[in-house]
């Protein structure tokens, strides 16, 4: 009675909903492998077919000791190399354990078999075969990692940038120096230094990515594992080095960047600053916040000069727990949007350790404090960015100004004409002409507007519909506004356009596209109002141009590209300088076109000369332009091209 029961529950329960996934199939005969069983992997389908060739060589030579141990050893090759390709899949889309397990299981079957080979084992084989391929190899069909071409010659290029410059600096000299092993196999004193490059390099990739909160444990693993396994050949190596090596570690790196080291792009540590300041990549766009974020930069970077202050480290618990007590309220009553369970934990992890610290306060707490903060509010903070309920000042009398400004000239004048109408329309409340004109003004804003933030490239992926949501929440009730309109309707609807503008509609503020100048030519829309460096965007306009006229001459892309670096030089020192202005991220942007410029070669193809002028316009009208009227002091000096 009690086996019977504990065995259902305890046994049975596993193969719930599992019995009827694995169908029966028709097994061929005559035993030829045919398209249905292809698995669109060339290799493997080749494998595949000598699989089913070798049982019916056996069936032919049953009493062949000879015939029946090579196929059991091609059997062995394949699954070794199948297995090889399988468990390189991530993220438990297959099952690596299950197959792996049938693998073994049909070879522990046929160990024991002695020639002659019976037709019961054939038999056997045939249907294991048929019903593994489309039963089991099917399920990784489309999910094994892309095989990417081998760069020749051998050095990286920048489709292998994780745009990092560390570990794309770091990437580099791992290309060359495999490459240089194989001109001078021989050479003992190359072969080590290419060891150390390696074992420098994923020591630093590893302490990068180790530090992430982004980047799963199960990628951590899988990523150490496989520096690990590398590591392991290249330490074995002796000179000469084998050809067949070069060709495996060619390709290994190859495959590593682009199907393992890809996938902590976006994921790794945020910049902590030293001296430890607060910068615009931190804002959150809510005053309160933010203005308590840089009380709390200045606390920890205070504690860490003074480790000894009682008070010091006293007023930073206070601070610290009034801050997360304030913050805590806003966001749970977002809620699950602004994953507010989750941000509550992190904040009572982190306080516990403030509250345990003693003085002197060590240096490494200092520094765990400071990335702690940085990479708390980047990467849960700003889950609440644009979803927190706050209230902004609405102007009186109701007319727009420039502290509404989303930088986009056919937005910017639609907000001043809604204001405009929404004010006469409180004055004229009684004439309904108005109100239909102002309801058909906000309708075709919603519209034009919609059009444009749903096309952005890079806003987060609900942007787009929840600020469509709101649109639609605040027109239910706005359509049915009529002469004579009441005046707390009309103060309700200014309201809610105020806000709008500054707790949704500033989320696009900097991602929308603007229109690229045809013929490429810098125009005044461009302006950054500092004159240096206006002149500098006008020479890049026409550098991008001359290579768009003449893109088999290596002297003018030469040009451009001396003009690109020149001016990011002097433009980053610029801005760079000014306080709390996004340093960081701004010169990301700079580094992630440098990247694929630098690389670029004659003769150049109309997509990479389309794609410059895109990015330059682009990235004046909405980065460059965040710093007008900001830069400290007029430019000094000539432009790079050395004119006036």
């Amino acid at each position: 009675k009690n086996w019977l029961a504990q065995h259902i529950k305890n046994t049975d329960f596993a193969y719930r909903g599992k019995l009827f996934l694995r169908r029966h199939y028709v097994v061929p005969d005559p035993y030829v492998w045919d398209k249905s069983f292809l698995v669109n992997i060339k290799q493997l389908d080749d494998e595949h077919i000598g699989l089913f060739d070798a049982v019916r060589h056996i069936e032919a030579n049953r009493g062949d000791q000879a015939i029946w141990d090579s196929a059991i050893h091609l059997y062995n090759d394949h699954f070794r190399y199948e297995e090889s390709l399988f468990t390189t899949i991530l993220d438990h889309k297959h099952n690596i354990a299950d197959h792996r397990g049938r693998h073994l299981g049909l070879m522990k079957t046929v160990e024991g078999a002695v020639v002659p080979i019976t037709e019961e084992i054939t038999e056997f084989i045939k249907n294991w075969l048929a019903q593994h391929i489309k039963n089991t190899d099917f399920d990784y069909k489309g999910k094994m990692p892309e095989i990417y071409p081998v760069p020749e010659p051998y050095k990286w290029d920048h489709s292998f940038a994780v745009f990092y410059p560390d570990m794309d600096n770091e990437h580099k000299p791992l290309f060359t120096c495999v490459a240089d092993v194989e001109k001078t196999p021989e050479d003992a004193g190359l072969l080590a230094s290419c060891l150390k490059a390696y074992e420098d390099h994923f020591a630093h990739e590893q302490k990068l990515f180790g530090a992430s909160n982004l980047y799963s444990d199960a990628d951590k693993y899988q990523h150490i594992n496989k520096h690990n396994a590398f590591l392991a050949t290249l330490r074995g190596l002796h000179v000469p080095a084998s050809q067949t090596w070069l060709d495996f570690a060619k390709n290994w790196l190859a495959q590593h960047i682009k199907n393992t080291d890809f996938r902590y792009k976006n994921k790794m540590p945020h910049h902590v600053a030293d001296p430890y300041v607060w910068d615009e990549s931190f804002e959150v766009h809510h005053t309160r916040l933010d203005d308590e974020h840089v009380v709390l930069f200045d606390l920890i970077q205070q504690l860490g000069e003074h480790p000894s202050d009682v008070d010091l480290l006293n007023q930073n618990r206070d601070v610290y727990r009034d801050h997360f007590d304030y913050e805590e309220k806003q966001f749970m009553a977002c809620g699950e949007p602004c994953d507010a369970d989750a941000h509550k934990k992190k904040h009572d992890t982190f306080f516990k350790t403030m509250t345990w610290v003693t003085n002197p306060v060590s240096q490494e707490y200092c520094a765990f404090a400071k990335n702690w903060l940085a990479q708390h509010i980047k990467n849960t903070d700003f889950k609440y960015k644009y979803k927190l309920a706050t209230h902004h000042h609405t102007p009186e009398p109701y007319v727009w100004n420039n502290e509404f400004e989303v930088f986009y000239k056919q937005l910017d004048q639609e907000h001043i004409g809604l204001f405009k109408i929404m004010l006469d329309v409180e004055t004229h409340p009684s004439d309904q002409g108005k109100v239909d004109k102002l309801q058909e003004l906000m309708r075709n804003h919603f519209y034009y507007e919609e059009g444009q933030f749903c096309d952005s490239l890079d806003l987060p992926w609900d942007y787009c519909k929840e600020h469509k949501k709101k649109h639609v929440k605040f027109s239910e009730r706005f359509a049915k506004l009529h002469a004579p309109v009441d005046h707390a309707e009309m103060k309700w609807a200014q309201d809610w356009l105020v806000q709008h503008i500054k707790n949704t509609d500033f989320g696009y503020k900097g991602h929308l596209k603007h229109a690229v100048p045809e013929p490429y030519v810098w125009d005044a829309s461009f302006a950054t109002d500092y004159h240096r460096l206006d002149e500098e965007h006008d020479v890049l306009f026409a550098q991008i141009l001359a290579v768009s006229q003449h893109p088999e001459n290596a002297e003018i892309l030469a040009t451009l590209k001396k003009g690109i670096n020149d001016h990011f030089l002097y433009e980053e020192q610029r801005y760079c300088a000014v306080p709390h202005y996004n340093c960081v991220d701004h010169k990301m942007k700079h580094y992630k076109f440098w990247v694929i410029l630098e690389d670029l070669h004659v003769p150049v193809g109309c997509e990479e000369i389309n794609w410059s002028k895109n990015w330059l316009a682009q990235h004046i009208k909405n980065t460059d332009h965040q710093y007008k009227t900001r830069l400290i002091g007029p430019d000094t000096g000539d432009n790079f091209s050395g004119t006036h």
